[in-house]
């Protein structure tokens, strides 16, 4: 082939192309036979020269009509087999004074592979597993490497030169466009070796096929790359697209956004979410803060719902990825109200989710990372409310309360309502007719069992170490303090790092507050905080007003106070929350009604009591000192009467049940809405009849209690 003309070529290639209409698999048969007969042995033994120059005979005879290109490279990978392309290089190794053209073969052989229409993707995936298989000479797999580096030149130049000629097709990369999805996943099976020739064939086919398909293509490749290596050339595709594809990244991200919504069971997720965050710090350090060129940072504001499915799985792994998302994408201004109430749920549900976790370094992390977003959030104010009710809600009505130390039962030991008979509404209707409700009383008890399905199953709490209870009790009341502060944002609230009261207190509890260490002024959430505890504590809306009624209307109110005092002994968490709702005493009247119903229930606890101390009931007797505590910090008792609780460890039942009630008759007589008005202004001290009963008690143990007597008994 060096110069010399082949005598009618022409003609055999119009011979050849007029048959092969109707007759392509008698010639593809014809030009198999006459390859195979040039690679038999005797050919070989002999050496001719015809066995050396048939393929670049073929390869002539393509490169001059279309149809005949077509037919050459059906079956390619049947065709050249690895034993064939040794037994090649052994042919042409043998002849190096003839094939002295090695290059011109190969150009002509990319200049025919850019012509391809049909077959370029079972062609390049050939090339691509030649350079991955072992037992190949290794001159074939350096061949089968020039030839696709100057097909990705070669494919270069015609897409650059579309950019002055739009009507420039590349058969070559037209009709890879219908192959994308295979393309993109030979990219991520395939190994390092022909990663960067997949990358530079799937860039200058979203070049050459336009911005659908380059959206097509990094969508797939952000839903499935699996190593640094792979995203790394993802981005230099991006980088290169984005030039002349502005929308790429926006378009790709909200593909992908809808993928993970339509298909949540088939995407892995947490590598979806994983790639976004890469792509979004990749942003970050191309463009630094500018939020115009942060493309995907608005693109995720608008698929906030569909992120919040995996903030909410018990792989903490992904819901971490997912809050760092959230964290980059903050809240929009123009964001829906259903939207902000799902996002508010799915935080909560994160939260506590988060508080199960054993590793303290790991806990420290995601609540840091936690409280950072729940700044950016709560600036809205319909977010500030719904999370605080949600907290509430999940903190004393739903067993994740467990991780706050509360003792409610488990979702496998609740009764199921598909266990319970079925009840019939007209029979429900006519019992309600044979008997009176009492507007003042509940119309439900609270008792061992359901007559006619007997006792109630014996609850197993679920139970965390003092320690890790402790520090979510902070975490938890911090987080409170936070959506406060951001209420009240005039007022300053400074509270300490939850972190660092953690690491001071290993031993007691977080959860006494000084009020001198926390400025504080009224603001409305803590009165919205009170109305949500009162909601939730109270099952009865009557007399919840802040009077102080006779200790005798008591017993219109049992049912309730039993009901209260049982929800407080389930949750102590509650003990917590109604100190911090004291920083605020106009938003404590809101919960009067729950003090009173504690009060009420621990005065008749005591007077029933017959044990010599009162240390004998500790329960009793840590509530009864965390309720003077409350009226102390709400400022509903005067100064001498505020310090009582010092004395109750060390005193009788009967005396702490005398000393109540001279507490009971002095919120009667002193309205709760006016004692700490007056307690703000002045450290007024309260009349001696108050105080007769505990100088009787200091008189009768003086033993005990006569460091005391300088605080209750000297006149002021």
């Amino acid at each position: 082939m060096g110069g010399e003309k082949i005598p009618k070529i022409g003609s055999v290639v119009g011979v050849l192309g007029h048959l092969a209409n109707q007759h392509s698999a008698d010639i593809w048969l014809a030009i198999q036979h006459m390859f195979q007969s040039s690679l038999s042995p005797e050919n070989l033994q002999e050496a001719k020269l015809g066995s050396v120059l048939t393929v670049p005979y073929f390869l002539h005879l393509a490169s001059m009509s279309p149809i005949l290109l077509h037919i050459l490279t059906l079956n390619l990978q049947k065709t050249l087999s690895p034993t064939v392309l040794n037994q090649l290089v052994d042919i042409f190794q043998q002849h190096k004074d003839i094939c002295q053209d090695y290059f011109s073969v190969v150009d002509l052989v990319v200049y025919l592979l850019s012509k391809v229409e049909y077959e370029a993707f079972n062609i390049l995936t050939f090339l691509i597993s030649l350079m991955q298989k072992d037992g190949l000479h290794k001159l074939v797999k350096e061949t089968v490497e020039l030839i696709l580096n100057k097909v990705i030149e070669t494919l270069r130049k015609y897409v650059h030169s579309k950019s002055h000629d739009p009507a420039t097709n590349v058969p070559f990369l037209t009709s890879l466009q219908k192959h994308v999805a295979d393309l993109c996943s030979l990219f991520i099976e395939t190994t390092k070796i022909s990663q960067p020739i997949l990358t530079e064939i799937l860039t200058l086919v979203g070049v050459h096929c336009g911005e659908s398909t380059s959206t097509n293509i990094v969508s797939y490749l952000i839903t499935h790359c699996t190593s640094s290596q792979q995203l790394q050339s993802m981005m230099g595709m991006i980088q290169h697209l984005q030039s002349r594809q502005p929308n790429l990244i926006s378009g790709s991200v909200t593909m992908t956004m809808n993928t993970l919504k339509s298909e949540i069971d088939k995407v892995d997720g947490r590598r979806v979410i994983s790639n976004v965050l890469q792509i979004i710090e990749y942003e970050k350090h191309i463009y630094g803060d500018i939020s115009e060129r942060l493309t995907t940072w608005r693109c995720l504001q608008d698929d906030i719902t569909t992120l919040l499915p995996y903030l909410n799985r018990q792989n903490l792994s992904m819901a971490d990825n997912t809050l760092c998302l959230l964290n980059y994408v903050g809240l929009p201004d123009n964001i829906a109200n259903n939207t902000i109430l799902k996002l508010s749920s799915s935080l909560v549900k994160f939260l506590f989710n988060m508080f199960q976790i054993q590793d303290e370094a790991e806990k420290l992390a995601l609540v840091t990372r936690c409280l950072t977003y729940l700044k950016k959030v709560c600036v809205n104010k319909i977010a500030r409310r719904a999370i605080l009710r949600l907290l509430l809600e999940e903190a004393i009505k739903t067993p994740q309360g467990y991780v706050l130390g509360s003792s409610t039962a488990p979702p496998s030991e609740r009764t199921s309502l598909i266990d319970m008979p079925q009840a019939q509404l007209l029979e429900e209707n006519q019992k309600h007719s044979i008997h009176v409700i009492l507007p003042q009383s509940h119309s439900s008890a609270f008792h061992a069992g359901i007559i006619g399905q007997g006792l109630r199953n014996v609850i197993t709490s679920i139970r965390l170490h003092q320690d890790a209870v402790n520090f979510n009790k902070q975490v938890f009341i911090n987080i409170l303090l936070l959506i406060c502060k951001e209420e009240g944002s005039a007022n300053h609230i400074e509270s300490d790092d939850p972190i660092k009261n953690w690491m001071k207190q290993t031993e007691q509890p977080p959860v006494a507050m000084d009020t001198d260490e926390i400025n504080i002024h009224p603001v409305p959430c803590y009165r919205y905080l009170a109305s949500i505890i009162q909601e939730l504590v109270s099952p009865d809306v009557l007399y919840t007003d802040p009077q102080w009624p006779d200790i005798d209307f008591a017993k219109n109110t049992v049912e309730r106070d039993l009901v209260i005092n049982k929800m407080l002994d389930d949750s102590p968490v509650l003990w917590v929350i109604l100190k911090l709702i004291c920083l605020d005493p106009e938003a404590m009247l809101l919960c009067v009604c729950i003090l009173r119903g504690v009060m009420v229930t621990l005065i008749h606890f005591w007077e029933s009591c017959r044990d010599k101390s009162s240390t004998n009931a500790p329960k009793q007797l840590e509530a009864t000192v965390s309720l003077i505590e409350l009226f102390k910090m709400a400022g509903y008792l005067p100064t001498p009467l505020q310090y009582v609780n010092e004395l109750f460890p060390l005193l009788a039942p009967h005396e702490v049940h005398a000393i109540l009630l001279d507490l009971w008759k002095y919120l009667q007589e002193n309205e709760p809405s006016k004692s700490f008005q007056q307690n703000s202004e002045s450290q007024h001290n309260c009349d001696a009849r108050y105080l007769r009963t505990i100088r009787s008690v200091l008189h009768s143990n003086i033993d005990k209690l006569g460091y005391y007597y300088n605080r209750f008994c000297l006149t002021h």
